[in-house]
């Protein structure tokens, strides 16, 4: 969606600085203060959901901000009771498929990579490899809350749960 920002628009004394603010994607400095504008651009984009279909993202490579190869998304783990996507399962450290790990990663601590055809997640190979993991015959299990909890504190963010389920 984009919206038309013009002088007569604008609040008396607004201020906003090259930013996402409040879903607005703006790319210039644009003032309104005491009603005179100092610069705005005809137009700025609205942010929207981003939906994308499961099979472009399973399959996807995980890469550090470096570019460095993580692994590959091979699961999502999904909220039942928000619909959300929670966790993307990165499989990692085996030959060809076999005998590695998994490792589920906060599906908000991945940003979609420069091209979008892979992921970006902001560690080091050495930091997944100590993250919370399993192997593919003994994931953990749905009511074992505090683990998946844990995993979220790993990567530095708070689950989007609040108490026990």
């Amino acid at each position: 969606m984009v919206r038309e920002l013009t002088p007569r628009s604008m609040p008396s004394g607004a201020t906003f600085i090259s930013s996402q603010i409040n879903g607005w994607s703006i790319g210039r400095r644009h003032a309104a203060p005491g009603g005179q504008i100092m610069s705005y651009a005809s137009t700025v984009t609205v942010a929207g959901p981003r939906i994308l279909p499961s099979d472009t993202i399973f399959g996807s490579s995980v890469r550090s901000a470096d570019g460095e190869h993580l692994g590959v998304i091979q699961h999502l783990l999904l909220d039942t009771t928000s619909g959300s996507i929670v966790f993307a399962v990165i499989s990692f450290g085996g030959i060809l498929g076999l005998g590695g790990k998994l490792s589920p990663v906060p599906w908000k601590a991945l940003s979609r990579g420069a091209e979008e055809k892979d992921f970006v997640l902001n560690v080091t190979k050495e930091t997944l490899a100590s993250a919370p993991s399993f192997d593919r015959n003994h994931w953990p299990k749905p009511e074992e809350i505090e683990w998946f909890e844990r995993v979220f504190h790993f990567y530095g963010l708070e689950p989007g749960w609040t108490g026990s389920r």
